[in-house]
């Protein structure tokens, strides 16, 4: 019999996940300047203030851990690939996370549009680096801030 946290919380975790780190990136790119390209790599640098690998999630005695992060853009697409570590029932198992959409950005601020299911998330952009705040990863995660810099 699989447990509660593989069964519900693991999916909806990926998913918010996906969309996190979607804006995030996204939104960095435009923070180079009026001038600046948006176009690029941007990687996963911390995930409430914590290098990578990050705890994201910790019902005990299951766990769920962000390893790695990026987010590659052009003029109005992001393509996100990431990988979710999770400990369920004593079992570890590695999850890759692969989206993609569009984005628009204005001044600072992001908007992320999801190819799958057309969610929206927002962000803001200073520069090299992309902070997106109040993410939540489903049941027992709490809110979550993202960051990216680009590389």
């Amino acid at each position: 019999m699989r447990n509660r946290l593989s069964t519900r919380l693991i999916p909806t975790a990926l998913a918010t996940l996906a969309v996190a780190v979607f804006a995030a990136g996204c939104g960095s790119s435009n923070s180079t300047g009026p001038n600046g390209s948006l176009a690029g790599t941007w990687t996963l640098t911390t995930v409430n203030g914590n290098t990578l690998p990050a705890l994201f999630m910790a019902a005990a005695p299951d766990t769920a851990w962000i390893t790695q992060g990026t987010v590659v853009l052009t003029s109005t697409t992001w393509n996100f690939n990431a990988t979710a570590e999770f400990s369920a029932a004593g079992v570890h198992t590695t999850v890759p996370q692969v989206d993609s959409g569009t984005y628009t950005v204005s001044g600072s601020a992001l908007s992320l549009v999801a190819t799958g299911d057309s969610s929206v998330t927002s962000g803001t952009v200073n520069g090299n680096t992309i902070t997106v705040n109040g993410v939540g990863l489903g049941s027992g995660t709490g809110a979550l801030t993202l960051v990216f810099q680009k590389q």
